[in-house]
């Protein structure tokens, strides 16, 4: 038994080693690609034309995307305070987003800073559910979002609008799937049973573990029923607009480097960007998201060197704020907590 935990725990290590200089070599690869037809003039040149004001409204759009990011969790989770939740969602973006395979460590933060504030677990598996679930949902729809806007931009031409229709196909799905999870247990049932059909044989080729989406389609419903039922609309709001927050990061570092593009066009191109923290290669998808949208940017008539900075302006308004606020949310969690054990062992 012994041996086996120590095995196990050599095979975890070294995973998360492997995970770790994946990341950093794909990073390398990402930073080459991306700077190898510039100079640094040019990128000079485009951030010394940005304008006080611009800066100004930078700060401003990345200060309304922190002061939202809580709110998913304000609307799922009762006798949580605002500062509460700030620290949780902060703690755990900075995790996730930052340490390869950090999505698994940043829920173990997230569930011992809940239980520390004197959560329920019933609360704390409500929340954490529904918040997998819908960002889930939203990464996967996003794209697809996107694409029904190029339609709306130009002349789409008829594969895209093809492209689009299978798009709002795939969303009408998805309404669907999710709306006969939460009718009864036995429409539930039935669908987890479809979707295994589908799924499985597909993880047999690839020799992964078999799943039973029943049975966890059937739990979640349990877990979450009663707060989905009474809060869908505010879920669903909250979480879509946390993503327009960032959204309009993009949209204003666009505009400070006087790119004429479509606010819906570059909705688009952020939707499409948002696809790329699905690829797992990355935390939070940093590098692979920026390729995608400096891509596209470049696509749709930006200048090479100017698509870059718009990116990276996005990035550093969005990312770098909400890391340190993380790290710091991290830190005055822990100090809190030391002084409240402190203050109870001699008082």
């Amino acid at each position: 038994m012994v041996l086996r935990n120590n095995l196990m725990n050599k095979k975890k290590i070294f995973s998360n080693l492997f995970s770790f200089f994946l990341a950093i070599t794909l990073l390398i690869f990402i930073l080459k690609w991306i700077f190898k037809d510039l100079n640094t003039s040019d990128l000079l040149l485009n951030l010394d034309s940005i304008s006080l004001i611009n800066v100004s409204l930078l700060a401003l759009s990345a200060i309304f995307n922190i002061w939202l990011f809580q709110y998913p969790y304000l609307v799922t989770t009762r006798k949580l305070t605002y500062f509460q939740a700030f620290q949780i969602r902060n703690t755990s973006f900075a995790i996730s987003n930052c340490l390869p395979a950090g999505g698994t460590l940043g829920l173990a933060v997230q569930y011992s800073m809940f239980k520390s504030f004197r959560i329920s677990n019933q609360a704390i598996s409500t929340t954490i559910a529904i918040s997998s679930v819908w960002n889930g949902l939203i990464s996967f729809l996003m794209p697809l979002i996107g694409l029904i806007s190029l339609v709306f931009v130009g002349d789409p031409g008829i594969n895209l609008i093809k492209s689009a229709f299978l798009g709002v196909l795939a969303i009408v799905l998805s309404i669907s799937v999710i709306y006969f999870v939460f009718k009864s247990k036995d429409t539930a049932t039935f669908v987890g049973k479809l979707l295994n059909k589908l799924i499985n044989p597909i993880l047999k080729i690839f020799k992964a573990k078999k799943i039973d989406l029943a049975k966890s389609l059937v739990n979640f419903r349990d877990t979450t029923i009663f707060m989905v039922r009474k809060k869908w609309f505010s879920i669903t709001i909250t979480n879509f607009l946390v993503q327009l927050s960032m959204f309009l990061i993009f949209w204003v570092s666009c505009e400070a480097l006087s790119l004429n593009l479509s606010p819906l066009l570059l909705f688009a191109i952020f939707c499409f960007g948002r696809f790329g923290t699905n690829i797992p290669f990355t935390p939070g998808g940093v590098g692979t998201t920026d390729v995608i949208m400096i891509s596209m940017l470049t696509l749709y008539g930006a200048n090479n060197a100017t698509a870059v900075v718009a990116v990276f302006l996005w990035r550093i308004f969005y990312y770098i704020p909400q890391v340190l606020i993380g790290l710091g949310s991290f830190i005055y969690w822990q100090l809190s907590r030391s002084t409240s054990r402190l203050t109870r062992l001699f008082f």
